[in-house]
């Protein structure tokens, strides 16, 4: 593949991420992580190229805002205190329906 003017190869893109995850169930007692947790994995990018994530959004189901942690781990099953790191956090809303996003 050629590269471009500035020696760089283009970014191919072949395929979309868009995940729909029920976190009813997820929680990390607090930003930092220790002990027994049950944070979901969302994407797994552990056995892929990489990803670009371009948009991080929630749908709020009631009313009760609800603080969601993202973190970036190096393990694919369960969220390890030496081995995630946390990146941010945004809030849902509290009208069910509404979206939110990070940012």
């Amino acid at each position: 593949m050629a590269a471009t003017s500035t020696n760089k190869q283009p970014l191919l893109v072949d395929r979309v991420l868009h995940y729909v995850v029920d976190l009813n169930t997820a929680a990390v007692a607090a930003i930092d992580v220790a002990g027994t947790n049950t944070a979901l994995l969302i994407v797994d990018g552990t056995q892929l190229d990489g990803a670009i994530i371009e948009d991080i959004y929630s749908i709020s189901r009631g009313t009760s805002q609800e603080t969601i942690n993202l973190y970036l781990s190096t393990a694919p099953d369960y969220l390890r205190p030496n081995e995630g790191k946390f990146i941010g956090q945004f809030k849902s809303a509290t009208t069910a329906g509404t979206v939110t996003t990070m940012g």
